[in-house]
């Protein structure tokens, strides 16, 4: 099993539960829902975890692709 960023399914858990309006008592809800697109994006990707999530844009059924963004080397660029 990775190692689960946390801070990752935290904030797509909250975008999800902005989407929906904010309804109260779907907490767990969205978090599984969050940790189920990370757990995916790293099965896939068969690396380390996913950079922050990045909504692409609307789809017809309401639900927004997630992709990721490109991780930076940790060297400061000019």
């Amino acid at each position: 099993m990775p190692n689960i960023d946390e801070t990752w399914v935290r904030n797509r858990a909250h975008e999800l539960w902005e989407k929906e309006g904010c309804p109260e008592g779907k907490e767990l809800d969205h978090w599984f829902q969050a940790m189920d697109e990370y757990l995916s994006l790293v099965e896939r990707d068969e690396e380390s975890p996913p950079g922050d999530p990045i909504v692409a844009q609307n789809t017809d059924n309401g639900e927004a692709p997630v992709k990721r963004r490109p991780r930076s080397s940790g060297k400061a660029t000019e």
